[in-house]
């Protein structure tokens, strides 16, 4: 769940009511604004005022951060893809009304990428 105010997750054990709360490692910075799960339990957060979103991994309990290509976006919804072979991430920007799609390349994507790359040379 994220939680605004807190800039940070909270996750509630539903049988023992326990609290657990993860905070973003930039608090007042970005402001944790929605929250949703991926295919592989990574948890994916829009921060609202920092034109970022970020990915936490509870196994881990690390934060990773990705830049948005537009600023002033103010994200206040996230989605996930999990239907592809590689996760997609959505966000809409509330300010700029536009929509952002995030899309990750796998090793061998990087690899062909750097094989054309060196092909062109």
């Amino acid at each position: 769940m994220a939680n605004w105010w807190g800039d940070n997750l909270a996750k509630i054990d539903i049988r023992t009511h326990d609290v657990t709360y993860y905070q973003y490692p930039l608090p007042g910075f970005a402001g944790v604004y929605d929250a949703t799960v991926d295919r592989d339990g990574k948890v994916w957060v829009n921060l609202m005022n920092g034109d970022r979103v970020a990915r936490f991994d509870p196994a881990t309990e690390t934060w990773t951060e990705y830049l948005l290509p537009s600023r002033g976006t103010e994200t206040r919804f996230i989605a996930v893809d999990n239907h592809k072979p590689t996760i997609e991430v959505w966000t809409p920007y509330w300010r700029t009304n536009r929509i952002a799609r995030l899309q990750f390349r796998t090793a061998d994507d990087l690899q062909a990428a750097e094989l054309r790359t060196r092909a062109q040379r």
